[in-house]
């Protein structure tokens, strides 16, 4: 893997060439849809979103055939909007794939389309259809012996898990996933079950461990130049110093994280560092800028529909409010995380909600217990779309 990428790399000029050919021939529309076709998933790895998009927008509009090349387009075109945070017009794109791919009866393209659609179904707090897309496109991997796609689905499937509260489990997913890559030498996949493999360890406050999966995963992603790893684990790592102490070096890693997720244009990551850059104004004891830092974080998940970052950043809100003394609306927001995580079926993690139920503990003294939970309780009818807003202007 580490060598297709530094080939491609190599022959990027050469490969930018023979695109710019292929848009000044009207005769080469197919080849420009081939090309396009073939570089998407070397565009993801290296993180250039907006490059990739563009050019399988054009070749999906010059060449009409359909095959299944167009397929393959179709799911990198859908690959790439996703990860821009577009899940709209990520779904089109997938199913138009899938329409395709199933009429030609190609598992490859059926898998790729089934795991993106699953992805977004995740992410907008859909669980169920989650899990049914990403089972279907394992099995599609398995059918095409695809191991790679194999890999990134089990790791998707882990994510899942740990997100519906089950850790164990999801580890076992997290581990598959591993294997599969090192076994075909793929050191761009193992990024990412590293990385997840790390989020359980600082799920449970097993600080060594997670610093050893996340440090692997970083020199990985270092190794790759992959931007969403490198993102992914300069966040966590920066997380780990707040609890060590070590701020400063905390800042840094948020520094990074942002200007990883920037240039891919992710903006759910972006949302997760400022998640993480609030957590550190906070122990700094600037909780102005914490709270302008969450609320951003919160106001994008919202428009992007990442569900469980909405709860997160309700669950932060709540956190940084008390330490503004505004206990009764700390009490709120906690009890209106409580209810989304709730219907989504996502618990949060042990540790997280060990160290939160502490801070908000002088909220439950300030007010009293009684109306303490009499203010949770009020949170928590608050209508799924009224959570933001009332966070937001409440």
């Amino acid at each position: 893997q580490l060598e297709w990428l530094t080939r491609f790399s190599v022959e990027m000029g050469n490969l930018r060439a023979a695109l710019e050919w292929a848009r000044g021939e009207t005769a080469a529309d197919e080849m420009l849809l081939d090309l396009s076709a073939a570089l998407w998933r070397f565009w993801y790895a290296r993180g250039w979103l907006s490059e990739g998009q563009s050019w399988l927008e054009l070749a999906l509009a010059r060449a009409q055939v359909v095959n299944t090349t167009r397929a393959q387009a179709l799911v990198g075109l859908g690959t790439l909007t996703w990860a821009h945070g577009d899940f709209a017009r990520a779904t089109r794109s997938c199913q138009a794939a899938l329409e395709i791919a199933a009429r030609l009866d190609y598992s490859s393209s059926r898998a790729w389309a089934e795991l993106i659609l699953g992805i977004i179904a995740q992410t907008r707090g859909d669980f169920v259809q989650a899990a049914e897309w990403e089972r279907k496109s394992l099995n599609h991997f398995e059918q095409s012996g695809e191991a790679f796609g194999k890999a990134l689905t089990c790791h998707m499937l882990g994510v899942l898990t740990q997100t519906r509260g089950g850790l164990a489990h999801a580890r076992e997913w997290f581990e598959t996933s591993l294997a599969t890559h090192r076994a075909q030498g793929n050191l761009w996949g193992a990024v990412l079950p590293l990385y997840s493999l790390g989020t359980l360890a600082q799920a449970q406050g097993e600080w060594a461990a997670a610093k050893e999966y996340f440090e692997q995963s970083y020199a990985l992603a270092g190794a790759v130049d992959s931007q969403l790893g490198l993102g992914l684990n300069a966040n966590n790592l920066g997380l780990l110093d707040i609890e060590m102490g070590e701020l400063e070096r905390a800042a840094q890693w948020f520094a990074e994280s942002i200007r990883q997720f920037e240039k891919m244009g992710d903006h759910l990551g972006i949302a997760r560092a400022w998640r993480s850059q609030a957590q550190l104004a906070l122990r700094r004891g600037d909780a102005p800028s914490a709270h302008a830092l969450a609320r951003q974080s919160l106001e994008t998940c919202v428009r992007l529909g990442d569900q469980v970052s909405v709860a997160e950043s309700l669950e932060l809100l709540a956190v940084i409010v008390a330490a503004e003394n505004d206990f009764a609306r700390a009490a709120r927001l906690a009890g209106a995380a409580a209810r989304l995580r709730e219907q989504l079926g996502a618990p949060p993690f042990p540790f997280d909600h060990a160290r939160d139920e502490k801070i908000l503990m002088q909220a439950r003294d300030a007010l009293g217990e009684e109306r303490y939970l009499r203010e949770w309780e009020r949170g928590k009818t608050y209508a799924l779309e009224e959570i933001a807003q009332r966070a937001l202007t409440a």
